[in-house]
């Protein structure tokens, strides 16, 4: 029988999903749709909206790496994922109750 040699995700497989992913694909539609008038100044909305989004970007994937390596250290006891799951879940409801505040 073959063992299955399991392996993290790639850095380029974690790349080209960001471009298949619904939020972004759909903030981008959105983002383009309100902000990017055609016309004279097209290209100067573009290249600002570009700009913006890789600030933005590279400012929370840094974020979110920090955030991570930093909770690496206490994500081997089972009673800090116990309570991160249920801060996590909390905030994702509290989230979803704004909308409709």
């Amino acid at each position: 029988m073959k063992q299955k040699k399991e392996s993290p995700v790639k850095f380029i497989e974690t790349f080209l999903f960001q471009y298949l992913n619904p939020k972004g694909v759909t903030v981008a539609i959105i983002v383009v749709s309100t902000y990017v008038e055609l016309g004279e100044n097209y290209i100067n909305h573009a290249t600002q909206i570009v700009i913006l989004a890789f600030l933005f970007s590279i400012t929370s994937i840094t974020l979110w790496t920090f955030v991570g390596k930093f909770l690496r250290k206490f994500a081997t006891n089972d009673k800090f994922i116990k309570y991160f799951n249920y801060a996590m879940s909390m905030l994702l409801l509290l989230s979803i109750i704004t909308f409709y505040i």
